[in-house]
């Protein structure tokens, strides 16, 4: 199972809202977040090539929700390439989260996932999430990786945000 230091390390709004961190640097892509229909469950999926800017993309929606009113602690984002996630399933990881502050089945969550691609089974596992709770998926990951052959069972239940260099 995930270390919960871990997830408190790479979820530091966590801690306290007193403590709530600083928006993240880097552009801030306005057209990108006024894109994101919260209310919507659809995943999102932020597409690029490498170094453009999703992983800030993702902690600045994390800030965004905070500051829409969203409590810190239906918040959970996930680097999928850091070396504690690699072998997870998000099955587990939702499981933990839910188990640590309590959230019932019914509760909106938010979960950002960074680099998406690194789990093999992230297209099967998302739609079974998605069909069944309700978690807003906010997606990132590589334009090549993303969506090949097994990316039609997510047909409906994704929006495209593609980014580009400027």
């Amino acid at each position: 199972m995930l270390p919960e230091d871990v997830l408190y390390r790479l979820n530091p709004w966590w801690e306290s809202r007193a403590e709530c961190p600083v928006r993240p640097l880097g552009l801030i892509r306005q057209k990108h977040l006024n894109q994101l229909d919260f209310d919507s469950k659809r995943i999102v999926l932020v597409q690029g090539s490498r170094r453009i800017g999703k992983s800030t993309f993702l902690n600045q929606v994390a800030f965004d929700l905070i500051e829409k009113g969203v409590a810190p602690e239906k918040i959970l984002y996930l680097p999928i390439d850091h070396n504690k996630l690699n072998d997870k399933s998000f099955f587990s990881v939702v499981r933990k989260f839910r188990t640590r502050f309590s959230h019932p089945l019914s509760e909106r969550l938010y979960i950002l996932l960074d680099e998406i691609q690194d789990n093999p089974d992230w297209i099967i596992e998302l739609k079974n999430i998605y069909d069944s709770e309700n978690i807003k998926f906010i997606c990132s990951g590589s334009h090549t990786a993303l969506l090949d052959s097994e990316g039609s069972k997510l047909t409906g239940r994704y929006l495209p945000i593609i980014f580009h260099r400027f």
